[in-house]
C-alpha cells in the first residue's frame, strides 16, 4: 500500500468517526444545533465524494 492509499484511508477513517460522534451527541442530546448539523452533513457529503472517488479508480484499474 503506497503512502497515498494509507493517508486516504485514515482520512476515511477519520470522517466517519466524526461522523459517528456527531450522530451519538445528536442521539444524546436530542438535536445538534445548526452549526454542529451543517458541519455533520458537510463530513457526510465528503465521506460520499470520496467513496465516490474510490469506486471510480476501482472501475479503471
Amino acid at each position: 500500500m503506497n503512502e497515498y492509499q494509507r493517508m486516504w484511508r485514515r482520512l476515511n477513517s477519520i470522517l466517519k468517526l466524526q461522523i459517528r460522534e456527531y450522530q451519538n451527541a445528536d442521539a444524546i442530546t436530542g438535536g445538534l444545533d445548526y452549526e454542529n448539523e451543517i458541519e455533520m452533513d458537510t463530513w457526510e457529503g465528503v465521506l460520499q465524494e470520496m467513496e465516490r472517488i474510490e469506486e471510480d479508480i476501482k472501475e479503471r484499474e
